[in-house]
């Protein structure tokens, strides 16, 4: 990790989800014992990440998990697990307008409504 502008830091179940210009998984539940695990080298839009269910993922690694962190880049959707298991969603990649001032994202669940909307500034 840099000393840079962190873009994302989200809690989950068995760590943190960190960005500064490449996006990172800090395992565990006591930061004096904890790992850092590079898991892209590209940054999380500001403002975009928020916790919703993976199991919307599709991913079977995700199956059961509740607390997983879904956010933009400009690389397209992704999430990110309890455990540090990182997937990138989209298959054909949007490149939003470099000149964004941040992101807010929300997730969605209803019966049978579920909705990531973000909104990019």
């Amino acid at each position: 990790m840099t000393a840079g502008r962190g873009t994302m830091l989200k809690a989950v179940e068995n760590g943190l989800w960190y960005a500064d210009g490449s996006i990172w998984f800090i395992s565990g539940r006591d930061i004096t014992d904890s790992t850092r695990i590079k898991k892209a080298d590209y940054d999380a839009i500001y403002g975009s990440a928020t916790i919703g269910s993976g199991r919307l993922s599709g991913k079977k690694e995700l199956a059961v998990a509740d607390d997983c962190v879904i956010f933009w880049t400009d690389q397209g959707v992704c999430i990110g697990g309890p455990d540090g298991e990182f997937f990138n969603l989209t298959e054909q990649v949007y490149h939003p307008k470099r000149e964004y001032n941040g992101a807010h994202s929300v997730f969605r669940q209803l019966p049978g409504i579920n909705q990531v909307v973000t909104i990019l500034n």
